[in-house]
């Protein structure tokens, strides 16, 4: 049996990391659930690890504990250079596109979308974008929405 060891990489506002971790699992399952044995080597991105190291920036835009500084804009700039590389090695770009209950895609994740798009990576949709620019992204070129995940909306 040939080894297939995919990478996904999940692009979506920090404020809501919590879902972002169901999709997490969730794509684990997926990609597990034909296999004759689990894939033990695939990523799934953001790491555990991305999500520790960025909580600094987590807490200054999300729950507005501190200001930005000089120090926090280059942790910003590492942060998304590692999304970048992560990006430049996947196979998947899933965008879980949903902030407090609506759709949403902020500066950094529109970003992300472009950079995969000009990268020529597959992407994914939780929600429908209705953002005209997004969708103009798209003509003529297939996206995908995954709109029925289990508990991937928030909900327990």
């Amino acid at each position: 049996m040939t080894s297939i060891n995919p990478k996904v990489v999940i692009c979506g506002s920090f404020k809501e990391i919590e879902g972002i971790k169901k999709i997490r699992a969730f794509i684990w399952t997926l990609i597990n659930q034909d296999a004759e044995e689990p894939y033990i080597f695939y990523e799934v991105y953001p790491t555990d690890q991305h999500v520790e190291d960025s909580q600094p920036l987590i807490d200054i835009h999300h729950h507005g504990k501190g200001e930005e500084t000089q120090e926090s804009y280059e942790l910003r700039y590492k942060m998304m250079e590692a999304y970048f590389k992560a990006i430049d090695s996947c196979d998947l770009v899933f965008v879980y596109n949903l902030k407090d209950g609506k759709e949403y895609i902020g500066s950094g994740t529109m970003m992300e979308i472009g950079y995969a798009h000009a990268r020529n990576k597959a992407i994914w949709f939780l929600l429908k974008p209705t953002d005209d620019n997004i969708l103009s992204m798209f003509k003529g070129r297939p996206s995908y929405l995954l709109e029925t995940v289990p508990d991937a909306k928030g909900s327990n």
